[in-house]
This record gives structure tokens, sequence and C-alpha cells, in this order.
């Protein structure tokens, strides 16, 4: 997984027909991904899941990069109602798995996961919330104000990217490795 932006998650939980009764608010995103995902993160996934402003991930080849940052995005799509979260890898191929990833985690939430009819790769939420998967290149990144931005690769995303891209993002920025 390349670099993670976000602004601090503040719970903004809106009530939507796709919530079950039992439904209760989880804003710590690690219980979140145990509870709600069905996935077990570890020690180190765990920090990657609670990360601050900024965060860089530098780890082994199939260590779970991708996927513990899919549940962070899954996480503030779900918790954070009308949040924009962008996926930003070196090829649309990479955005693609990325976004199939999120898309799993999205169905066990009992949400049949859909796009937001406006971008080939991205999920659309009930509470208006979206995951967006854009190809690395400063081009296809242009106007997006985003709340979470994950960059997968990123040492293979240009640096134009980081050097163009507008100072929310740059404010907003989070690396992971």
């Amino acid at each position: 997984m390349g670099a993670y932006w976000t602004k601090s998650l503040r719970p903004n939980i809106a009530a939507t027909p796709a919530r079950p009764k039992a439904w209760r608010e989880i804003p710590d995103a690690a219980e979140f991904a145990r509870e709600r995902l069905d996935f077990q993160p570890d020690e180190k996934q765990t920090l990657v899941l609670r990360g601050g402003r900024r965060g860089i991930v530098n780890c082994t080849r199939q260590w779970g990069k991708s996927t513990v940052t899919a549940a962070k995005a899954v996480h503030r799509g779900y918790c954070e109602a009308g949040s924009l979260t962008l996926v930003v890898s070196p090829s649309a191929r990479q955005s693609g798995e990325f976004i199939r990833k999120a898309k799993n985690f999205v169905g066990r939430l009992g949400i049949r996961p859909r796009g937001d009819g406006d971008n080939n790769l991205s999920i659309a939420f009930p509470n208006g919330s979206r995951i967006v998967g854009l190809p690395g290149n400063e081009a296809t990144t242009r106007g997006f104000t985003a709340d979470l931005i994950l960059i997968d690769e990123a040492s293979r995303v240009p640096d134009e990217l980081y050097l163009r891209c507008g100072p929310r993002w740059r404010r907003a920025m989070e690396t992971c490795g």
C-alpha cells in the first residue's frame, strides 16, 4: 500500500435503511474491522487502522497492506456520511484490485456494493459516502476534495502527483509503504 491522507475521524453516522436494528456506532476502526468486517488485524495492522494524520507502511510483500487499508476506507465510508475516499495506484488495474477488496468488506456489512454512477472504479454507500479508485497520474486526480486518500504502491506513483496535488490533499496526506 502506498500513502494515505485523512482528516480526523469525526463520527457522523446517519441512520440508513441498510443498517440493521442491532447496529451500534463503532468509531474505532480496528474494532469495526473485527466486529463488522470479520477481519482480524494483527498488532501492526491495528496501528494502521487507528493511524493519525500521516503514516507510512513499509513492510514485506503480502503483509496485508491493501487489505488493512481497504478496511480503513470502508470504515470511513460507513461511519462518515458524505465522505470521499480516494485510492490512487500506479495503474487503474491496481486501483481496481483495491476496490474489489473494499467491495468484499462492504458486502459483509449487508450492503450490496454498487458504483457511484460517475466513476468506473467506485463504491457508493447508502449514507452518501464514496470510495473512488484512480490511476496515479496528476491529470486523473484533479477535481476531487477527499477526506481520506490512500496511495497504493506510493513509490511507483510519479512525484508530480504529490507536487501538483492541491493544498487540501497535502494537508490531509498520510503515506502507507
